[in-house]
């Protein structure tokens, strides 16, 4: 355990030596150039380091020019296509409300590596996922089956949404849908379940089984009544109103009457 903590120190030490080292480079350029250095510095770094040397490049350029995210991504992406899916997961979870911008830049510079980046993407961001993976599959239609493909080995849960998405898309006789209509219906079904059980897309995604109803969470100050509860039964001896008659006493009780009024 002691080893293993002063290994992850090391290394977490070893990334912010380099996260500031790439921030003092990338802060000597003007910012629209940020972007193809830090494009560079990706490029030249070892091979066995290079998605971390990415990862922490992307950090850095964004710190200093975050509305450059997706153009970031991109010249990346260019250069070094095998680091896309890590850079487009590291810069969306920077940019989130950018991420599906984002995935499209990464794809577009690398399609042989959209299926991973849509993927990589949405199993961070499970509440862009649909966003993500239409304006990918908007800007790269070939690599359809492979962002399909990719999905459901990141996701299992999608795979009830895709299967009834396929079924839609091919019921006007077509034998090979689009992979942006069968994604289209297949996230039309998976709000629908949503909105239907009342609870986010993430919850339906993260559940164990995306076919079981998932019912909202109770308010905490909402208690629940069990079936066994046994309701409390007004006392018939007594009432509110004096006027009401009595029950009789038991047989041989003595009755008490007050003789001094007539």
């Amino acid at each position: 355990m002691g080893v293993a903590l002063v290994f992850a120190a090391g290394q977490r030490a070893q990334a912010d030596k380099a996260f500031a080292g790439f921030k003092k480079t990338l802060s000597s350029v003007p910012a629209p150039e940020i972007p193809d250095r830090a494009a560079s510095l990706v490029a030249q770094s070892k091979a066995e380091a290079r998605e971390a040397t990415a990862q922490s490049v992307v950090e850095a350029a964004l710190d200093l020019s975050p509305a450059t995210a997706p153009e970031l991504v991109g010249s990346i992406c260019r250069k070094t296509p095998s680091v896309a899916p890590a850079v487009a997961t590291a810069a969306a979870a920077k940019r989130p409300e950018m991420a599906a911008l984002i995935a499209k830049a990464a794809s577009v510079a690398a399609p042989a590596y959209a299926g991973q980046v849509v993927a990589s993407i949405c199993k961070k961001q499970p509440a862009m996922c649909g966003k993500v993976a239409l304006e990918v599959v908007r800007a790269v239609p070939q690599a359809g089956p492979a962002i399909i493909t990719a999905l459901l080995d990141a996701i299992p849960n999608l795979k009830p949404f895709i299967v009834k998405g396929k079924a839609m898309a091919g019921a006007n006789g077509s034998a090979d849908p689009s992979a942006m209509l069968v994604l289209s219906y297949s996230f039309a079904f998976l709000d629908k379940a949503a909105s239907t059980k009342g609870v986010s897309t993430p919850i339906i995604l993260a559940s164990a089984d995306p076919n079981t109803p998932v019912l909202p969470r109770a308010p905490a100050s909402f208690v629940p009544t069990s079936v066994d509860t046994v309701p409390l039964v007004p006392d018939d001896s007594s009432t509110s109103d004096p006027r009401a008659p009595k029950s009789p006493p038991p047989p041989g009780q003595r009755h008490d009457h007050n003789y001094s009024k007539p």
